[in-house]
C-alpha cells in the first residue's frame, strides 16, 4: 500500500495538540519543508542551547524591551545572517543564515518561550513579526528583519491581526503554498493551501490564494479534458467564496463545455 511520509505523520499529531505553543511552530515549519525526525530534534536543541546561552546575558538589559531588542540582535549575529523573500523554511537559518520574517518570528519566538517570556506575533500586510507582552497590556514589537531589531518608522504601522500559534503554522503553509505554485506544481500548492486554511480560516490571504490556485488548477484541468474533476474542484471553491464572481464565470463556461459533442 501507499505509506505517507513521516512529516504527514508528525503533522497530523500536532494537528491534535490542544495547546500549542511557539516551539510547535518551528516543528510544524519543519515538517512542512520535508525535515526528518533527525533534524527537528536538532533544531528544538539549537532552540534550547540558544536560550540556554542568552541567559547568561540577560542581566545585561534589566528592563524586558531591552531584553527583546538584546536577543534580536543576538540571533541576528547567531542566524538571521542574510535576509531572503522565499526563505520560509527555519533550518535554513539555522544551517545557513537565510531567513525571511515568518522564519525570523518563529525561531524568537521559540527562544523567547524557552526564555519563559509572553508572545504574541503581529501580522502586517505580507509581512509577521514577534512582539512581547509587557506589564499592563502593553506590547513591543521586534522586528527581527531590521538591524538591532528596531521598528522602523516607515512601518510603524498598527498590526492588522495578533496570531496564535495555529494562525502562524498557516502562515507557513501559506508560504509553502507559494513555493509550490512559483514551481508550478499546482497539485502540491492546492494541498498546502487548503492546509492553512484549516489551521486559520480567518486569513484573508489564505483564503484568496486557496481560491485563486483551485481556480487556476480547475482550468488547468478543464484544458486537459478533465471537466469533472474540474467542476467538482470550483464548486468546493464556490462554498469558500460564494460571491467570488471569476470562480462562477468558470463555473458557467464549464457548464458549457460539458454540453458540446466530443472532437472528432
Amino acid at each position: 500500500g501507499h505509506q505517507e511520509p513521516a512529516w504527514e505523520n508528525s503533522l497530523r499529531l500536532l494537528a491534535q495538540t490542544r495547546t500549542l505553543g511557539w516551539k510547535h511552530v518551528l516543528e510544524a515549519a519543519l515538517w512542512a519543508y520535508g525535515h526528518k525526525q533527525q533534524e527537528v530534534r536538532l533544531a528544538l536543541q539549537a532552540v534550547q542551547d540558544a536560550a540556554h546561552e542568552f541567559r547568561r546575558l540577560l542581566h545585561l538589559s534589566p528592563s524586558q524591551p531591552r531584553q527583546g531588542l538584546a536577543l534580536c540582535q543576538w540571533l541576528q549575529k547567531k542566524w538571521f545572517k542574510h535576509y531572503e523573500l522565499r526563505a520560509t523554511d527555519p533550518w535554513l537559518a539555522l544551517q545557513q543564515g537565510r531567513f525571511n520574517c515568518v522564519s525570523g518570528t518563529v525561531l524568537f519566538a521559540a527562544v523567547g518561550e524557552q526564555l519563559g517570556w509572553q508572545l504574541v506575533v503581529q501580522e502586517l500586510p505580507e509581512h509577521v513579526r514577534p512582539a512581547l507582552l509587557l506589564n499592563q497590556g502593553k506590547v513591543f514589537p521586534v522586528e527581527t528583519t531590521s538591524p538591532g531589531g528596531q521598528v522602523p518608522p516607515a512601518v510603524a504601522r498598527p498590526p492588522q491581526r495578533t496570531l496564535s500559534p495555529r494562525a502562524l503554522i498557516a502562515v507557513v503553509y501559506y508560504n509553502r503554498a507559494l513555493d509550490a505554485a512559483e514551481r508550478e506544481n499546482l497539485p502540491q500548492a492546492l494541498q498546502w493551501n487548503r492546509r492553512a486554511w484549516h489551521w486559520d480560516p480567518q486569513n484573508p490571504n489564505v483564503q484568496n490564494n486557496l481560491v485563486a490556485t483551485a481556480n487556476n488548477y480547475a482550468l488547468a484541468l478543464a484544458q486537459s479534458g478533465h471537466l469533472a474533476q474540474a467542476e467538482a474542484l470550483l464548486r468546493q471553491v464556490a462554498q469558500l467564496a460564494p460571491h467570488n464572481p471569476i470562480v462562477q464565470q468558470n463555473l458557467r463556461y464549464l457548464a458549457t463545455k460539458r454540453q458540446q459533442p466530443p472532437g472528432p
